[in-house]
């Protein structure tokens, strides 16, 4: 019997602090506005960990670094516009999934901070895959004129090279580096789940052929 494993939350609930990520700018929700203070801290420096997309938040109530970002109140909602951080595909490509671009925020000693989810911002064309690294794992799909027809995981070249996809029909690979296997099957499983609930049930076309789903 296979061995279940346990999802680890990422997205939010209502009631808990959360960060949306979208178009150059982070808005923290009610809940998060309270807890972290925002009328009082209306300054906030960014850290990131591009190895495991996370974003973490420092507010406080003054500014005196260069490095400080002013929290701005639109329509009583706290933001902050920070564009340098969106020039990491891991960011701007969240900021592009529609209700997938909210995102829990756990406090841990000053920081708040947040986990974004893979969203395979990594693009290459199938013509080119003697430029994938040959040392990289993680979940990756394949696009045919933009269409999904497959969603997987492993050693994204590896996979690309195995000889029952010879004959697959796609043009595009989007992927993403994730190194821990646990995680990586998490994934899959979510990203699979997500083009069912959007697509009538249905596997992308070679899930269903190869069983994979």
């Amino acid at each position: 019997m296979a061995e279940f494993i346990k999802i680890k939350k990422t997205f939010v609930q209502k009631d808990e602090p959360s960060v949306t990520v979208s178009n150059n700018r982070f808005s923290f929700n009610t809940v998060m506005k309270k807890l972290a203070e925002l009328e009082k801290n209306q300054y906030v420096n960014f850290f990131v960990d591009d190895e495991d997309r996370k974003i973490a938040f420092e507010f406080k109530p003054t500014n005196n670094d260069d490095d400080d970002f002013k929290v701005i109140n639109v329509n009583k909602q706290p933001l902050c516009v920070c564009a340098e951080l969106f020039k990491k595909k891991w960011v701007s490509k969240v900021a592009e999934l529609k209700g997938n671009n909210i995102f829990a925020a756990k406090h841990e000693g000053k920081k708040w901070i947040i986990t974004l989810c893979p969203s395979f911002e990594n693009q290459i064309k199938r013509s080119d895959i003697k430029n994938i690294p040959s040392d990289i794992d993680g979940i990756y799909r394949y696009l045919d004129n933009g269409n999904i027809v497959y969603i997987g995981k492993g050693n994204i070249k590896n996979r690309l090279n195995s000889a029952e996809r010879e004959k697959w029909k796609f043009d595009t690979i989007e992927y993403s580096i994730i190194k821990d296997d646990t995680q990586a099957y998490q994934w899959e499983s979510y990203w699979i789940d997500k083009y069912k609930s959007q697509n009538n049930n249905q596997l992308p076309t070679y899930n269903l052929i190869s069983g994979h789903g």
